[in-house]
């Protein structure tokens, strides 16, 4: 049986590309508070469908950016874990994964913050106070998004270790990757979490649909109260 076949190929590839799409989509949201805060005298960038169109246009900049893992062909099966992946021996792969998907949008995030922040404080005081205000929430959005990307850098650090520790020092730790990944999947929920709980919107539509539930799980055992109350009459 083939392990390192096209198939085990595509998905050690399609792996990566999500875990840089996400990092990507938090670049996107920052772009978008940098045109609304420095550039808000151009309509164009203000669109709505202007950033829809970065969907497709991230997916294809990670893909492009990944592209030297198929090159070098260092996607392997791994028998301990059971999926494919870039494994700790290659460590050009490693590197590289770990450059293109964490590194470069953490960069762009950072210059977009020290952008924003150097704008706003060149900003004349005798601001209109509408404008000085949605400014302020736009930071405080830029914040947050930092702040997401703060937490899961966090999360995955203890797999990092253990893989620099595989690449430094030779030591390998047969749960590297479960650790990784456990770190990846908590970050997602609390992430989730979070969004739920600092968007308005959703967090309306997440507590009336809470109530919504609630109502219908009260309405039939009241109904039955008053039924065995009848009977008992």
């Amino acid at each position: 049986m083939n392990f390192n076949s096209s198939w085990c190929t595509f998905r050690g590839y399609l792996i990566p590309i999500s875990c840089s799409a996400l990092y990507q989509t938090f670049v996107i949201q920052a772009i978008f508070r940098l045109c609304r805060i420095v550039y808000s005298t151009r309509r164009w960038l203000q669109f709505f469908w202007f950033y829809v169109l970065f969907l497709p246009i991230e997916l294809i900049f990670a893909s492009v950016l990944l592209c030297p893992i198929l090159i070098w062909k260092d996607i392997d099966y791994s028998f301990e874990d059971n999926y494919c992946f870039v494994p700790l021996s290659k460590a050009r792969g490693m590197i590289w994964l770990v450059f293109t998907t964490y590194a470069i949008p953490l960069m762009i995030l950072f210059l977009i913050y020290i952008r924003i922040i150097i704008y706003i404080r060149h900003l004349p005081t005798n601001q209109p106070i509408a404008m000085r205000r949605r400014q302020k929430r736009d930071l405080i959005a830029i914040q947050r998004i930092c702040i997401n990307i703060f937490v899961l850098l966090i999360l995955v650090i203890p797999g990092t270790i253990l893989i620099l520790m595989k690449l430094l020092g030779g030591i390998d730790y047969p749960l590297t990757y479960r650790i990784l990944w456990l770190g990846v999947e908590i970050s997602v929920a609390i992430l989730t979490i979070e969004m739920i709980m600092t968007t308005p919107q959703l967090k309306n539509i997440f507590l009336k649909r809470f109530r919504q539930n609630r109502v219908a799980t009260l309405v039939p055992s009241n109904q039955r109260q008053a039924a065995a109350t009848n009977t008992n009459e």
